[in-house]
């Protein structure tokens, strides 16, 4: 008889040990605790981290670092293609750089000119352009 009793509270015990387990397990998400492990150099970053982390595309800024693992690898690509495009001040990089408008914090030879929309010599509105001749000062890989 008296296991009878014994059963439901060893079997309500675990289930509470479970339970409480998860529960920690989400806490500790949800605060930050498992990032600041996982990115130890990345401090103070998890906000932004929970935003951007994971999304395919490169935000950079502050995440865009090796402390950061390049945005938990989300600028793999980015920085294939710019790899010195970086500063804590450049965000939205991947949406930023070669969308056909010229952006004034990405016009810089690191970045590429904005990926060729701030090319410094306006060589597509020149009026040598296109004309068959190739004109040795605009002739760089930058405005082509």
């Amino acid at each position: 008889a008296a296991s009878f009793y014994l059963r439901p509270l060893v079997l309500l015990s675990i289930m509470g040990s479970l339970l409480s387990g998860w529960l920690l397990i989400a806490v500790n998400q949800a605060n930050g605790k498992y990032f600041e492990q996982r990115y130890p150099g990345c401090n103070g970053m998890f906000e932004l981290a929970k935003e951007h982390f994971g999304d395919g595309k490169c935000y950079g800024g502050p995440l865009n670092t090796l402390e950061c693992e390049f945005e938990g690898g989300d600028c793999k690509d980015f920085n294939s293609e710019y790899p010195l495009c970086k500063g804590l001040d450049l965000i939205n990089v991947q949406a930023e750089v070669g969308n056909g408008r010229c952006n004034t914090a990405f016009s810089s030879n690191e970045c590429q000119f904005d990926g060729g929309d701030c090319c410094p010599l306006r060589i597509t509105q020149s009026h040598t352009f296109g004309n068959g001749k190739c004109d040795l000062v605009a002739n760089t890989k930058l405005c082509a």
